[in-house]
């Protein structure tokens, strides 16, 4: 059995480390005869068939592999993945010491992704607008670009203190950048499987995310799922994830469960065993 990666130039810098762990976990477990490749993104249609002719493989994971999984859009992941050696709650201190370096707020939101569509991030800003400032946690956002839509709404609508534009941190700190947030929030569109979830969940941290069918499948009531575009619910639950003691002990603790559920060789071996059971089926897909 040959398996080839195909991957968009849609994915960041950290998609791109995990999706680099993922393939590396595989490859120690696969069989004598069985194979992973990757193949990146390429301007030229006609090099990148003859590159996949050339590797004569038996499951290109494309659209039809992610269909079976009842997903709709052709993406990378079919499961987050986490090393919850890395990932993990920290210390008091550990915390203070990462906010002091990057000058955060002593207690913020945290949401992840570059300002583009299918990340929806101004969904939770415009939530944030309908919200008391003085009621609410500022939002970090890492990495935000200078121009983006987000920055010039913040602009707009006067709501500087809420929002603190960070530069991205690098991979070493990032379990850090997590660990130490209150809260969460992940209002993402599409089927893309939700890398920064898991992650949060294994720091201890709980979550509020987008209700979309892959949320739904993955994550079940360790998360706080929203309508991905009613800005009004987004305001109401990011109150109640808040203020509501009861609800986050137990959204840390499900989520701290689940995320044992997503360590890196365990998702490795299921998607592997997936491949193997669509190899016998005979289930191959070209694109």
């Amino acid at each position: 059995m040959k398996v080839l990666f195909e991957y968009g130039d849609d994915l960041q810098p950290h998609e791109l480390f995990a999706f680099g762990t993922l393939v590396q976990e595989m490859r120690g477990l696969l069989a004598k005869g069985e194979s992973i490749k990757t193949l990146p993104p390429d301007s030229s249609w006609f090099t990148r068939f003859k590159k996949r002719l050339a590797y004569h493989p038996d499951i290109v994971h494309r659209n039809g592999v992610i269909k079976r999984l009842g997903l709709h859009r052709p993406r990378t992941f079919v499961l987050p993945g986490v090393d919850t050696a890395l990932y993990r709650p920290l210390e008091p201190e550990a915390k203070a010491d990462f906010r002091r370096r990057h000058h955060l707020p002593e207690h913020y939101l945290l949401m992840c992704g570059p300002d583009i569509p299918v990340r929806n991030l101004m969904t939770v800003v415009s939530a944030m607008r309908r919200m008391d400032s003085t009621a609410t946690l500022p939002l970090v956002i890492p990495g935000l670009q200078a121009k983006s839509a987000v920055r010039r709404e913040v602009e707009r609508r006067k709501m500087d203190d809420c929002l603190f534009a960070i530069d991205d941190v690098s991979e070493e700190e990032r379990p850090a950048l997590f660990a130490s947030a209150a809260l969460y929030l992940d209002p993402g569109l599409g089927s893309a499987a939700r890398q920064g979830i898991v992650e949060a969940m294994a720091c201890g941290v709980p979550v509020v995310a987008a209700a979309t069918n892959v949320s739904r499948k993955l994550f079940g009531s360790a998360a706080k799922l929203v309508h991905p575009r009613d800005a009004i619910e987004w305001a109401r639950a990011l109150n109640s994830a808040q203020i509501s003691v009861r609800w986050r002990e137990g959204a840390i603790a499900a989520g701290l469960d689940l995320a044992r559920k997503y360590e890196w060789p365990l998702v490795a071996a299921k998607l592997l065993n997936l491949y193997r059971k669509l190899f016998e089926k005979s289930f191959f897909t070209w694109g």
